[in-house]
């Protein structure tokens, strides 16, 4: 909690931190670690999956959560109804995750991941405005954040 209260000194507005609880929280227990980063002030939570976003969502309701690797359609369409952001990585996802979104009855929330370098993941930034654009222009898909890393 003290490493989170000093990374949050150090924001600048609008910037937002994000507490990353994947691995269940490295091993530590997602469920207690959320439950006290919350109570101290965070409200922003990114997991490896759906399955561990779930997780999170029964400890704290209101909270953003991020799911930061793939999703297929069945865990795109639970994430969405249940309102976690997912992470949008290539036009195959964009697709998946507007299906989903059709089904589940509500916009999906996305964060657009941008590879810039490693060609693991994400849209390569070489045109991302024309990206955004695609991706603000999907039915059922609203842009919450995107982020360039070398990730």
């Amino acid at each position: 909690i003290t490493n989170y209260r000093r990374a949050v000194e150090k924001l600048v507005p609008p910037a937002r931190l994000v507490c990353v609880l994947k691995a269940n929280a490295y091993g530590t227990g997602a469920q207690t670690v959320c439950r006290e980063l919350y109570a101290a002030g965070a409200r922003f939570f990114a997991v490896a999956c759906v399955s561990e976003a779930m997780e999170i969502r029964a400890e704290l309701p209101d909270a953003d959560i991020l799911v930061l690797g793939l999703a297929g359609a069945e865990e795109a369409e639970t994430a969405i109804r249940n309102g976690i952001i997912l992470t949008l990585y290539s036009e195959m996802s964009r697709e998946t995750y507007s299906e989903a979104a059709l089904k589940a009855g509500k916009p999906a929330r996305v964060h657009v991941k941008a590879d810039t370098g490693l060609h693991r993941l994400g849209y390569d930034i070489s045109d991302k405005d024309a990206i955004i654009c695609g991706v603000r222009s999907t039915r059922n898909v609203t842009v919450d954040a995107t982020e360039e890393s070398a990730e």
